[in-house]
């Protein structure tokens, strides 16, 4: 956990410096395609289906000079990024395997008792691996958007 809270921490940093950034005027938008298609949309309050409700614009990109973040901004996400690396390579144990590098002794206090419920068949999963997972990267920012934050 006390990773989480430091990557919460820091992303709500970042988000203190979006203020910073210096977006250009509506003369710099993306050309649109056409007029766009209008489209029907559900409305889910009255459970019916609003004909031509909304309007799908297809936009071509217009060129622009690329984004120079401040000095600030680019020393709190090389530390953002630093965190979310560490977690995304962290191993992690998987539980309750036939076979593996060390005893998972809660599986193996639950087999006891099933065992006296009845035999199971077969090789019981009392064993535990490392494995390197890839962590879920959008639900970790999620938590970490959707969180107060943290005083340290």
């Amino acid at each position: 956990m006390p990773a989480q809270q430091a990557v919460r921490r820091l992303t709500h940093e970042l988000c203190a410096h979006l203020h910073e950034l210096d977006l250009p005027s509506a003369s710099a938008d993306d050309l649109p395609l056409g007029p766009g298609e209008t489209l029907p949309e559900w409305g889910w309050k009255q459970q019916r289906l609003r004909p031509d409700h909304c309007r799908a614009v297809f936009l071509v990109a217009r060129g622009g000079t690329p984004f120079k973040p401040g000095r600030a901004l680019r020393v709190t996400a090389r530390r953002v990024r630093r965190r979310l690396e560490v977690l995304r390579a962290a191993p992690r144990w998987q539980r309750r395997c036939s076979d593996g590098d060390a005893l998972d002794v809660d599986s193996w206090v639950r087999n006891q008792y099933e065992c006296r419920a009845g035999p199971a068949p077969g090789d019981p999963p009392v064993f535990a691996r490392r494995m390197r997972a890839e962590r879920n990267l959008a639900r970790s920012c999620w938590r970490t958007f959707r969180s107060p934050p943290t005083r340290t």
